[in-house]
Order: C-alpha cells, then sequence, then structure tokens
C-alpha cells in the first residue's frame, strides 16, 4: 500500500512517500526529524498616523512557522490642525477651511485661484486740443485703476470743398499696455471754401432753336447757382418769293415763300419746263410723268426722235395700244394726242383715266385696271367700251 510523502516541520517529525504490506508489517516507511525553528532578528518600527508598528522581535522564517515575539502597535491616527478659509482676491489665491497633520504631511488643503481683475470697458479721454489721448479701466473688485498717457499727430483727412467743411483725423501713438487701442478722432474743423460764381452768358433766340437767359454756376465744383431759363424760338417771318414765268429758251419757277431773318426757305420754287414752241409739246416727265408711257411716246409717237412732237406727228397718232405694258400707273398727257380713236390700256395699274378732251374716240379698253370711276361724258363717238 502506497504512503504519501509529509514534510517535517519545525516541530513536528516528517517522512518520505512509503510502502507499506496489509497483510504483515512491511513498510519502507523512514522517520525525517523535526526541522527545529530558524529563528530570526527583526528591528523595531515605528508606528506612523496611518499604520502600525512594532517593537524589536525574533520569528521563525521556515514556511507555515508562525512562531514569533512581534507584537503590534496600532497607528497613532492624524494628530490634525484647523485653518481657516481664505477668499482669493483679484492677484492672490484662496482656499477653503482645511486641516493638517504636525506629524505627517496630511492636509485638506485646495488652493482656489486669484480671480483675476474685472476690468470695465476702457475709456479714453481726449485733451481740449487733442494733443494727447489718455486710456483709463477700473476694476470692479478691486479699484485697481490703470491709466496711460499718449501723444497724438494730426493730418488732414478732407478737404474743405465750396459747401462742405473740411476734416481733420488725430492718431494717438501706441500704448504701452495692450488692454490699451490706437485711437483715432477726426472733426470737422476746416471752413468750407464758398462758392466761385461765374456768370452764364445768354443765349438769343432764333427762327428755329430756344435761347437762354443769363444765369450763374460755381467755376470750381460746377453747381448751377442761377439756373439759365428756356426762351421760346421766334419762329419764321414768311416773305413771298415771286414765281418766275419760263420762256422758250429758259425754264420758269413756281411761286415760294422763305424767312426774311434767317433766309430759310420754307417754301421751295418748283422749276417750270420751258415753253414749248409753237405747234410742238416736249417729250419729258412734266408732259409725261409715267416712264411706260413716255417710252411708248419716245419710240412710237416721236418719228423723228428729237424729243419733241409737233402738229403732224400729234395727228398721226390714231390708236394707242399698252395693252401689253403692264405697269402703266399714270396716263398724263393722253389729252395731247386730240386726234386719237383707238385707244388699249387694260391690264395695266391704272387708278384713274381722263379721255374727256379725247372727243374722237371710238374704241376705248381700259379693263382689269384699278379704277373706280371714268367719265365719258365727252365721248360722244365712242363705239366700243371694255
Amino acid at each position: 500500500m502506497h504512503n504519501d510523502a509529509k514534510a517535517p516541520t519545525c516541530t513536528e517529525i516528517g517522512w518520505d512517500a512509503y510502502e507499506t504490506c496489509t497483510r504483515c508489517d512491511y513498510t519502507t516507511y523512514a522517520e525525517k526529524a523535526a526541522l527545529g525553528h530558524d529563528v530570526r532578528h527583526f528591528d523595531a518600527q515605528a508606528p506612523t498616523c496611518t499604520e502600525a508598528g512594532w517593537d524589536a522581535y525574533d520569528a521563525c522564517v521556515h514556511a507555515g512557522c508562525d512562531n514569533t515575539t512581534y507584537s503590534e502597535i496600532p497607528a497613532l491616527g492624524h494628530d490634525t490642525v484647523h485653518h481657516d478659509a481664505q477668499v482669493p482676491t483679484c492677484t492672490d489665491p484662496g482656499w477653503d477651511a482645511y486641516d493638517t497633520c504636525t506629524r505627517c504631511d496630511y492636509s485638506t488643503y485646495e488652493v482656489k485661484a486669484a480671480l483675476g481683475h474685472d476690468w470695465s470697458d476702457v475709456t479714453y479721454t481726449w485733451a481740449d486740443d487733442n494733443s494727447a489721448v489718455t486710456a483709463s479701466r477700473k476694476c470692479g473688485r478691486c479699484d485697481r485703476e490703470e491709466t496711460e498717457t499718449a501723444g497724438t499727430t494730426f493730418a488732414v483727412t478732407k478737404a474743405a470743398t465750396c459747401e462742405e467743411k473740411g476734416e481733420t483725423t488725430w492718431t494717438s501713438a501706441a500704448f504701452t499696455k495692450p488692454a490699451f487701442a490706437i485711437q483715432t478722432k477726426t472733426v470737422a474743423n476746416i471752413p468750407a471754401t464758398g462758392h466761385t460764381e461765374v456768370t452764364l452768358a445768354a443765349k438769343a433766340p432764333t427762327c428755329t432753336e430756344t435761347g437762354l437767359t443769363e444765369g450763374k454756376k460755381c467755376s470750381v465744383c460746377g453747381k448751377i447757382l442761377s439756373a439759365q431759363q428756356t426762351v421760346p424760338a421766334k419762329g419764321h417771318t414768311a416773305v413771298t418769293v415771286p414765281a418766275v414765268e419760263p420762256t422758250y429758251t429758259s425754264t420758269g419757277l413756281t411761286e415760294g415763300s422763305r424767312c426774311s431773318v434767317c433766309g430759310a426757305v420754307l417754301v421751295a420754287q418748283q422749276v417750270v419746263p420751258k415753253k414749248d414752241e409753237p405747234g410742238k409739246v416736249t417729250v419729258n416727265a412734266a408732259a409725261f410723268p409715267d416712264d411706260d408711257f413716255r417710252a411708248w411716246v419716245t419710240n412710237t409717237a416721236d418719228t423723228n426722235r428729237d424729243g419733241k412732237l409737233t402738229d403732224a406727228e400729234i395727228a398721226a397718232v390714231k390708236t394707242i395700244d399698252l395693252s401689253a405694258v403692264k405697269t402703266v400707273e399714270k396716263l398724263d398727257g393722253i389729252e395731247t394726242f386730240t386726234d386719237l380713236e383707238n385707244l388699249d390700256v387694260s391690264n395695266n395699274k391704272l387708278t384713274e383715266l381722263d379721255v374727256t378732251k379725247l372727243v374722237e374716240l371710238k374704241t376705248l379698253k381700259c379693263d382689269n385696271n384699278r379704277l373706280t370711276s371714268l367719265d365719258l361724258s365727252k365721248n360722244t363717238k365712242l363705239t366700243t367700251l371694255a
């Protein structure tokens, strides 16, 4: 049978593991003698406020052995002294009431930071002549006051005008204390210069243009001091320009008119063609205004192409056919052909047609035009009308 080992102690024997027989007295048991105490000396330790102490003592150092002369001395506890509270100020720290120990560094002291100054807003006071400016501020808790005076410089910052004062600006030097800022002060102390008056000349009205009364303005700033008033135009003074009768060799002029003051033409004179020589009609725009009709007269009736129609050439025209032209707008001059018997102006752009002097007319075709009326009371020989 197996038996576990047992270590010897200071006062008791021990043994290693061993075997025994259950039937006989066989055993491998071997006793191990008690160790005896291994005593060591320990110096005394004085108690503190928070930790126990002891006198000098001896004790066995073998594990599990409680052989000792140790005797504990209880902790002393704090020997406290009370300190009153101190309120912090602007510059010095304070504290609440607290305790300390006379034997150790125990303390319930907690510092309360200095409050710092409760400064008012900075005020700046200028000298009467603006040569200096004084900055000041005061603490609302401790009545401490800070002041500093700085000199100034000045410059004209706005020139005077005719109507407005000029300005001077004073600027302080930099203060040494950071809380004080550079100051400026602007004063309107330069008198206005007043206007420099000049005359605006009057302008006489003409026939067509208005005039102006005399006025005044400032030559410096340009302001109108006395506004000029508009004088109405006089209007034209009309006089008649007599007509000039045409001759066989020179043109004439219709009556006109002009202004006797400014000479402006009010009614322009129109050129009157030269008189036709006896028995002749000049082929021109005055006699035949329509370009297409005048072209027909030039190419057909004026057989000798001299630009004039003789009595014989006029009498020879018995028929006029303009139906293929299609663009004739006026037939002024048709009365020249007094022996005309047949007239075809159909398919053109006529808006009026006067045939009262064509007393020999027998056939008249004027359809497909823009006519709204037609006088045929003098055309007693007319047999065909279309």
